[in-house]
């Protein structure tokens, strides 16, 4: 679609700090009447004697349907700032093997490559390990976007997870551009690099296709609706002393809990139990102030501001912890550091 002034020109939007090759803008009608067969009207209609009729029973269908045509857009969102980390990453290695700087001049003449130091190691190894995980997490995604729209459920489910991976990763790309701009010095300042370029780009993907806090706590909601189904059932119920008593009962172990082996802090097990038990009681925790307010006779909204200001944390520290499991094995299976000397 191409919108043209009253002579005719094209019409462009104005300078943007990224993204010009796509006009953006805004457009105003006056006294303008769009023909019926011309109405966006996929999910329902309006018949010519203005009767207003929808496939869907109730509003929360019609809005989860409407909400279901962003899961594209998302994924596609998910995927662009992963490609471009990927190539900032690409540049950054490139630099960290290339470049050389001081060194032990008593012991070797030469100089000493920046990937040899540790500082500069750790670095490009925790984005190495984003760049794993986000890849590997839009290859999952991309497979159950099939499934997605084939049942209700696991389109609901898809909806949620994606709003959360798409709020984490755009966030994370631009602080992780610009921390390989400045790692990489006059190369990364340099237009060659495409480091800043992509940087810039990478900025209106935090609010393109819905911004992070709001993505953040759809996520979150998602999950505190599902445990809040699981409470009141009896199984839940169960499930929920039972999930107590082990919790009990592995703290009274002292091995558990005064193992201060190093074997065991590294390893994944330890660490997948540490975010397994701050989801739930995160999860928990929200759910019983939700519960609280609500027994005060609070509206649902009222309710829900106000757990977001109780704990805040909860809305970012969720969607978070879905994938940072698979963050740190990758960290972790990093056995040793490269010796400065070799």
């Amino acid at each position: 679609m191409c919108i043209r002034d009253r002579y005719q020109r094209r019409v462009r939007g104005g300078m943007k700090v990224g993204w010009n090759g796509v006009d953006n803008g805004w457009i105003r009608f006056h006294h303008v009447r769009i023909p019926r067969e011309n109405l966006l009207n996929r999910f329902a209609n309006v018949a010519p004697n203005g009767e207003y009729t929808s496939q869907f029973s109730s509003k929360g269908q019609l809005f989860a349907a409407t909400l279901s045509q962003l899961m594209v857009g998302r994924l596609l969102y998910f995927i662009g700032p992963s490609a471009a980390i990927h190539a900032c990453l690409k540049a950054g290695l490139y630099f960290a093997f290339q470049r050389t700087q001081f060194g032990d001049s008593k012991h070797n003449a030469r100089e000493t490559q920046l990937i040899q130091y540790p500082t500069h190691f750790v670095e490009l190894m925790k984005g190495l390990a984003f760049v794993y995980v986000f890849e590997s997490a839009g290859n999952e995604m991309c497979q159950r976007l099939f499934d997605a729209f084939k049942d209700e459920q696991k389109r609901e489910e898809f909806h949620a997870l994606m709003s959360g991976l798409k709020a984490y990763i755009c966030e994370y790309t631009p602080r992780f551009a610009s921390k390989i701009r400045v790692m990489c010095g006059g190369y990364g300042y340099s237009a060659y690099a495409r480091i800043g370029e992509m940087r810039r780009d990478l900025d209106i993907f935090q609010t393109a296709e819905g911004d992070g806090t709001v993505l953040h706590q759809q996520l979150a909601r998602y999950l505190i609706i599902n445990y809040q189904k699981e409470l009141s059932s009896y199984s839940g119920k169960f499930q929920l002393v039972q999930e107590k008593m082990n919790d009990f009962l592995y703290k009274s172990n002292p091995l558990n809990v005064r193992s201060t082996a190093v074997s065991y802090i590294c390893s994944r097990a330890f660490f997948l139990k540490c975010f397994h038990f701050q989801v739930r009681y995160l999860k928990h925790s929200i759910t019983m102030k939700l519960r609280a307010l609500r027994f005060a006779k609070l509206p649902p909204m009222t309710a829900w501001s106000n757990c977001c200001f109780f704990r805040p944390s909860v809305f970012y520290t969720l969607p978070q912890l879905l994938f940072h499991s698979s963050i740190l094995s990758s960290v972790l299976s990093i056995s040793s550091f490269p010796s400065i000397n070799n």
